[in-house]
């Protein structure tokens, strides 16, 4: 089975301090830790997102996160059901002094979480609901209301993955999933695939611009006076001078909106008033022709 592992390395005392800000993840980091890890293969960007609102990682996939004090990188591993027999180029690949693990299987039941020392392991409990593969060490606090029965299972008395999530606040401090705060990362693989393409866009002109646009086509500007045989000044309210200060331009924006419809209505006002006399006139010569 192929199994979606999280590693942390942690050597600050407050990772949810750290993770709290939401930092943005050290790009060049991720790089240079799958070079570590096996120089031969290529590596490639894939993109970045938040790690706790993003599917799992895929084969030859890495998500990546270095922020102060703390590296996160996840991965799947193939075969594997204790935590204690993860290569040690793994849990050994950063220099810090806490190292915790968590394990899930999106396709079955089973679960691990393992803590690291060094080289040296602390804890690890690997199962599914009906077999434990793995019970090394003595449990953590976080872990007593799992064993005194007070979550729900079926041959242990809680379910393993509800264990890693109880792990995950214990050690970490902090939920890693939709409810806590982004884990940004950073997307690697290592297949040789080529760097997804990204489109740029030309930047939408300001609001103002589209206002001069637009009313320009219809026949006035709000920025010329000669638009119209009503000049600015004589409407209410338009025309006057503002101060340069903070909210002025949509201050100006909204006082040409304004005068725009002010004056497509006055316009269509004289219009209409213009064909109706119109009319009128041509009734009137009907009627003398009568």
């Amino acid at each position: 089975m192929a199994v979606v592992v999280t590693l942390w390395f942690v050597s600050t005392a407050d990772v949810a301090a750290v993770l709290a800000t939401e930092p943005a993840p050290d790009r060049g980091f991720g790089r240079k830790f799958l070079s570590q890890l096996d120089s031969s293969k290529p590596i490639t960007m894939i993109g970045t997102f938040p790690l706790n609102r993003s599917t799992v990682p895929g084969k030859d996939e890495f998500y990546i996160g270095g922020f102060p004090g703390i590296i996160v990188v996840q991965m799947l591993v193939d075969e594997l059901t204790k935590l204690s027999a993860l290569p040690s180029r793994l849990t050994t690949a950063i220099n810090s002094p806490d190292l915790y693990v968590f394990a899930e299987d999106t396709e079955s039941t089973f679960a691990g979480i393992a803590h690291f020392q060094g080289d040296k392991l602390r804890r690890s409990f690997c199962a599914t609901r009906s077999r434990v593969y793995e019970d090394k060490g003595l449990p953590e606090g976080f872990e007593y209301g799992f064993w005194s029965g007070h979550s729900e299972g079926i041959d242990l008395p809680f379910a393993p993955k509800d264990l890693v999530a109880g792990a995950e606040r214990g050690w970490l401090g902090v939920p890693i999933s939709s409810s806590g705060p982004d884990i940004n990362v950073v997307g690697y693989a290592t297949d040789g695939r080529k760097e997804p393409r990204i489109e740029s866009h030309a930047p939408s002109p300001p609001l103002s611009e589209v206002v001069v646009t637009s009313s320009t086509k219809l026949g006035f500007s709000a920025t010329n006076p000669d638009y119209d045989d009503y000049e600015a000044h004589n409407e209410p309210g338009v025309g006057a001078e503002v101060d340069d200060a903070p909210g002025t331009e949509v201050a100006k924006i909204a006082r040409d909106v304004a005068h725009i419809g002010w004056l497509t209505g006055k316009k269509l006002f004289r219009l209409t008033r213009s064909k109706a006399a119109a009319a009128k006139e041509r009734l009137r010569h009907l009627d003398r022709e009568k």
